[in-house]
């Protein structure tokens, strides 16, 4: 699950304070499975919903959102790219712990190809994609 430990990285490089902090951000991957890709190869790939622990956030939730819209557009582009999953793949939920302080929880849908070449096992990267801001 090497997208999982790329995201919680990314965020972390966004936001110092997680990274002077680091058991502040927990990472989970949640219903996850395997898919055989259903060819003569051994490909596969690894589906799961990567689930970001926030806790004790003070700040303005955007300062979370963007970060993980810009890795997710090249990372899992297919979320930005199409209508249904873009509704629908990126979640959240808030505890509020007091007026200025939050544990915020945010669910991405993930998806890892796994290609499999003579049993070397290769991860398959995301097309590239310019991000214009």
């Amino acid at each position: 699950m090497k997208k999982l430990h790329a995201l919680r990285a990314f965020l972390a490089q966004a936001m110092p304070e997680y990274t002077t902090d680091p058991q502040r951000l927990k990472v989970f991957a949640d219903q996850g499975t395997l898919v055989a890709k259903g060819t003569s190869s051994l490909a596969f790939a690894y589906r799961y919903t990567g689930t970001l622990v926030l806790l004790d956030f003070t700040g303005d939730v955007d300062k979370v959102a963007v970060p993980v819209l810009a890795w997710l557009s090249t990372h899992q582009p297919d979320i930005a790219l199409n209508k249904e999953q873009r509704e629908r793949a990126v979640r959240f939920e808030a505890e509020f712990i007091d007026a200025n302080t939050i544990d915020l929880v945010i669910k991405v849908d993930l998806v890892e190809n796994v290609a499999v070449h003579e049993l070397s096992l290769i991860h398959i990267s995301e097309p590239t994609r310019l991000l214009s801001i």
